[in-house]
């Protein structure tokens, strides 16, 4: 039996117009970087990954999957809560301004236009057709369409644990920050759909969104009930993104309640030190992507953040996503000591008997090398039992469309990588996290 420990199955209601509109954070953009900054290539990608969302729901994600894999498997999709990842809760947000919205919003069609004219045949057309249905929109209200999202996340999971209640195990996603919203808090939401016999196997989160590991709600309150005690006593399973890429909140300035990571001190430091009203300024904006991702990682997902949370929780059932991401990864496999992010996942996997980490989205990587051969070959082997036992296989799909990896491809380059050990990573190790019986 095949687990995949780690893909997301977000539907139509997740993708279509929702993960387009993010508009406080397109006003101070010129329209012309739109058509430097972006490939044909790159445009392609992302219109492939929103086809999957648009074209199929969470159990025709799940099939689409099950047939690629070609055989029967588990799945363990991540919900992801994106409530305040273009707002802030705690601070007002800048007045748009709406002409240049429009301008901005012409421009960015116009250049998803032009990519797809670039294809030919049957793919132009499926592209061009999709294209029809998701054009750029942006909301120039102020209704925070990802409060909806949250609940339909939900509803889509908990029908798709009923269909096959014994091949997914969701996990749920929700933001410290909301803990207000909620007639008993965030952790009164996390009891109420997390546990033994309820939808969601454990729980999904991703600080670079704009929290710290260390929230109060998370790490410690005045009641003594925390998400992490809770979890620790219950023993629920908890995946959080810990790597420098991906994706991240968008905002400039955000209210950061915890620590934080400070790069000039190279230590965790309480966000208070820094700013007297816990408003952390960032240098990097949406045009400069990469580095916008990377800089909010470092500062609320730096792996020194984490051994904090396992300091105060060493048992801690937790799953380090990505091993600090392929870069990372190729930089610790060539023997760099730039890749320092996984080698502190490493060490917190050693140290901590219930601390894991997974392979999803581990991708080419050409400058230094990274491949699944060499990573089994410089990275795992040389690893003690200790941590081999605790890495785990995922394919992070639908993601893997932004870099062009076909899924049943990217299987079986770890197969062919692994060999005898594929078992261990796919099967043995995540069965052992989840802690569920086959």
């Amino acid at each position: 039996m095949l687990i995949d420990i780690h893909c997301h199955l977000f539907s139509k209601e997740m993708i279509a117009e929702e993960f387009l509109r993010i508009s406080n954070n397109f006003k101070d953009i010129n329209p012309e970087q739109i058509s430097k900054r972006f490939s044909n290539a790159d445009v392609i990608n992302v219109l492939q990954f929103i086809s999957h969302g648009m074209d199929d729901d969470c159990y025709e994600l799940y099939s689409h999957m099950k047939n690629s894999y070609g055989q029967d498997f588990i799945a363990v999709p991540l919900m992801l809560d994106l409530t305040y990842a273009s707002v802030s809760p705690f601070l007002e947000n800048d007045e748009e301004n709406e002409e240049k919205i429009k301008t901005i919003t012409r421009s960015i069609n116009e250049k998803v236009l032009k990519a797809i004219k670039s294809l030919s045949g049957a793919k132009s057309s499926k592209m061009l057709n999709l294209f029809e249905k998701i054009q750029f929109k942006l909301d120039l209200g102020k209704k925070n369409i990802f409060k909806d999202n949250y609940e339909i996340q939900i509803q889509d999971f908990e029908a798709l644990k009923e269909a096959l209640p014994d091949r997914v195990y969701p996990f749920f996603s929700i933001d410290p920050r909301r803990d207000s919203e909620f007639k008993h808090g965030v952790l009164g939401e996390i009891k109420k759909h997390v546990g033994k016999n309820k939808t969601f196997a454990g729980l999904k989160l991703y600080t670079a969104l704009g929290y710290s590991p260390t929230d109060p709600v998370l790490f410690d309150n005045s009641k003594g009930q925390s998400v992490y005690s809770w979890c620790q006593r219950h023993d629920i399973p908890i995946t959080v993104h810990c790597g420098y890429s991906g994706f991240s909140h968008t905002l400039k300035r955000n209210v950061v309640h915890g620590d934080i990571y400070y790069p000039p001190a190279g230590q965790v430091i309480p966000m208070k030190h820094l700013s007297e009203d816990n408003v952390l300024e960032y240098q990097y904006g949406i045009f400069d992507f990469d580095e916008m991702v990377k800089e909010r990682q470092i500062y609320l997902n730096h792996p020194k953040l984490w051994r904090k949370v396992l300091e105060k929780y060493p048992r801690l059932r937790i799953n380090f996503a990505h091993m600090g991401g392929n870069r990372q990864v190729a930089k610790y496999a060539n023997g760099l000591d730039t890749g320092y992010w996984t080698k502190e996942i490493l060490s917190l996997v050693y140290d901590y008997k219930n601390a894991y980490t997974d392979l999803s989205f581990m991708t080419p990587v050409e400058s230094p090398r990274l491949n699944q051969e060499i990573f089994y070959e410089k990275v795992y082997s040389n690893l003690p039992n200790k941590i081999k036992k605790k890495i785990m296989w995922g394919s992070d799909f639908f993601m893997l469309d932004l870099a062009e990896t076909d899924l049943s491809r990217y299987l079986n380059q770890f197969k062919t990588a692994f060999g005898k050990d594929f078992k261990r990573i796919s099967y043995e190790n995540p069965k052992r996290f989840l802690r569920i019986k086959i």
